[in-house]
């Protein structure tokens, strides 16, 4: 940034408006991205000068993707998010000598709903803007002095993407009303994924009417069917859900443990985030929330509805989201391509599995797109590990789940190498005369392993092998056992497999050529 010590040359107020600092001439320097035109004050006007951007480029208001990214379109007109906004900058009065003095600037933005004006008073040391009531996101850059670009959770008005500032005469923002309007997102962790606090939870989303998203563990924690449900965080940045989790000001993490894969990466820039849950959060580099509430989460929540309920006019404005976000997870999930996607698997054992029955996942790359793509609306009724990740997990959960709840469907899902590390447990699954599917995905290989591989530019290696024939294998054990031979078979056999009962093992052959595809090249052009 462009400091004002000696680099203001006579005859130029300072703009510590735009920029943190420095003078008119230097806002090319501030912005290179940007072609600013000014036009002079006339000498003695009490206005009339006008700065408007001209040209194309982005002008980075915050180091967020894509949540505060402004984009110039010639004649004053700019791109935010989805919205188009209009611009102008307007000096309105001018007073001192020419080596300094005050200067006041107004800026007046059209949202497309109504105006929302902004101004600011620079003098010799702090400046205080004030903001007026608007729709949408308005722009204050409070600044004397360096600071990172964020998004301002002020008690005021509108959203504010403002410089937050430290040292010495850092300003100050005045809202000029009392309405509440951060956007807000709920996150369902795994310690939320409780049966006693699924009425809690849902109650309070409801009554809030704040959209929510979980992670990994925190699937069905809430009812994924709810038209308040934004996706699951499967990886820890740049998937669909993101594009919310980015633009929101303020999440709510309930029942977040940071024992599993970071659900977003927290930053300075980032949204503020409280803390909800029965101990207080394990404070760690990509989790620092600045508030906590600490104790029973029913009541908890309850208290906090009270307050809250009625009372957030925005709460639901990230909801234009939600369509897309769920539609770019829907893509492929009927595809009749084989080997089978890993999307289409997904989609055919939802089919088959009823709201309460419970898939118990091994670890592979599999996991990543159930967690995606798998909606729940029962608590425990995805079984998965998001921390230490353990191969050879997914079938001794799967006979836990169904000694637990024998009047239950129950499928283990297991990768080819997951499922060899433990696949003598079949032997105790038909010795406790379970009835329990064991659904095992076959590219003889180690899939994620591959994946990263790939995804950091090594060589492909060490990741092959071969397989037994798990038809026979699982018949040795006094199982059943089938292989998919095509798209359509996958339902009809575990629908068959379900309604025979015992234990059943049944080998689809897993295409995952769409790791690449869709978790490195379409998210990355997000």
């Amino acid at each position: 940034m462009v400091g004002r010590e000696e680099r203001e040359p006579p005859g130029e107020p300072p703009l510590e408006t735009l920029g943190g600092g420095g003078t008119i001439s230097e806002l090319p320097k501030i912005f290179p991205r940007i072609l600013l035109t000014i036009d002079p004050l006339p000498a003695g006007a009490g206005g009339g000068g006008t700065i408007l951007f001209d040209g194309s480029g982005a002008l980075p208001l915050a180091s967020r993707r894509k949540s505060c990214e402004v984009s110039a379109e010639g004649g004053g007109a700019i791109t935010l998010g989805e919205g188009k906004l209009s611009l102008a900058v307007r000096f309105v009065s001018r007073s001192g000598d020419d080596t300094g003095g005050g200067t006041t600037v107004a800026f007046v933005i059209w949202t497309g709903e109504r105006i929302v004006s902004w101004s600011a008073e620079s003098g010799a040391g702090a400046m205080t803007p004030a903001l007026s009531a608007g729709t949408g996101r308005d722009f204050a850059r409070n600044g004397s002095g360096a600071g990172a670009m964020m998004l301002g959770a002020s008690t005021g008005a509108t959203n504010a993407c403002s410089r937050e500032t430290s040292g010495a005469g850092a300003s100050t923002a005045e809202l000029s009303t009392g309405v509440l309007r951060v956007l807000s997102l709920v996150m369902l962790g795994a310690a939320a994924s409780r049966p006693q606090l699924a009425e809690p939870l849902s109650a309070f989303v409801r009554r809030a009417g704040i959209p929510f998203f979980n992670t990994q563990m925190g699937k069905g924690a809430v009812n994924a069917g709810s038209n308040l449900y934004m996706g699951t965080a499967a990886l820890s940045e740049r998937d669909w859900v993101h594009e919310a989790i980015d633009r929101a000001d303020l999440i709510l993490s309930i029942g977040h443990d940071t024992v599993e894969k970071p659900p977003f990466l927290m930053g300075h820039n980032g949204p503020e985030v409280i803390h909800v849950g029965a101990t207080p959060a394990t404070v760690e580099q990509v989790y620092f929330p600045q508030a906590e509430i600490v104790g029973d989460v029913g009541a908890s929540l309850a208290g906090l509805a009270d307050r809250l309920e009625g009372k957030l006019p925005n709460a639901a404005a990230l909801l234009g989201l939600r369509e897309g976000i769920l539609a770019h997870l829907a893509e492929g999930s009927t595809e009749d391509r084989f080997p089978l996607t890993p999307q289409r698997i997904v989609h055919d054992v939802r089919q088959v599995i009823p709201p309460d029955g419970i898939v118990a996942l091994d670890n592979g790359m599999y996991k990543i797109w159930f967690a995606r793509n798998y909606r729940t609306s029962v608590a425990n009724t995805l079984l998965l590990d998001n921390a230490l990740a353990t191969m050879g997990a997914g079938l001794p959960s799967a006979i836990a789940a169904s000694l637990i709840h024998p009047e239950r469907r129950v499928l283990a899902v297991c990768g080819d190498g997951g499922f060899m590390m433990n696949s003598q447990e079949l032997e105790t699954a038909v010795r406790l005369k379970l009835n329990l599917v064991v659904l095992v995905l076959e590219d003889r290989a180690y899939g994620m392993i591959r994946w990263k591989q790939e995804v950091d530019g090594f060589s492909d290696f060490g990741l092959d092998f071969g397989n037994p024939d798990f038809v026979a294998y699982a018949k040795s054990y006094g199982a059943k056992g089938s292989r998919v031979g095509n798209a359509s078979e996958l339902v009809t056999m575990l629908e068959a497999a379900f309604r025979e009962g015992g234990v059943h093992l049944v080998v689809a052959p897993i295409d995952y050529s769409e790791n690449m595809r869709v978790l490195v090249h379409e998210l990355h052009s997000i």
